[in-house]
């Protein structure tokens, strides 16, 4: 698989990316948020994050988390996406923001269990060399 040539022109190191966007704010993405927090290398208010369920929205806002429903919102804002959702809610999410993925722009990464960096790039029709399934790092996770 060729690296998709929209790559090139990203000379962006992770360390200059600040701004963080989390789609699913289950346990997983609840506990990288809190974890990236943390660590003291992201600020709350740095930190978007993304739930269906609006009713969750204002306790993550109470934390400093930018909260919303909106994951276009997210794409637009943010530099690093990390897509948290449940496996089943993938192929929606993918079809909802697949024009909104800009190579010069954002990294992603994907926690989702059982779902392959292929699966993904043959759903949003591009090869993103950055893009693919990710270890949860290590860092102080904080638990729901």
């Amino acid at each position: 698989m060729q690296p998709d040539p929209r790559y090139e022109g990203n000379t962006k190191k992770i360390g200059e990316m600040k701004n963080i966007a989390i789609i699913g704010a289950g346990n997983i993405g609840l506990s990288l948020a809190r974890g990236l927090v943390k660590t003291g290398k992201y600020m709350a208010e740095e930190v978007l994050i993304t739930r269906r369920d609006v009713r969750a929205l204002d306790e993550l806002k109470k934390e400093g988390f930018g909260a919303t429903a909106d994951n276009a919102l997210a794409f637009k804002s943010a530099e690093i996406i990390v897509l948290a959702v449940l496996p089943q809610q993938l192929n929606q999410l993918l079809d909802q923001v697949r024009d909104l993925v800009d190579p010069q722009k954002h990294l992603l990464v994907s926690v989702i269990s059982g779902v392959s960096t292929k699966d993904i790039q043959e759903r949003l029709g591009s090869t993103l060399p950055w893009f693919g399934p990710c270890p949860i790092p290590r860092l102080p996770l904080e638990h729901p």
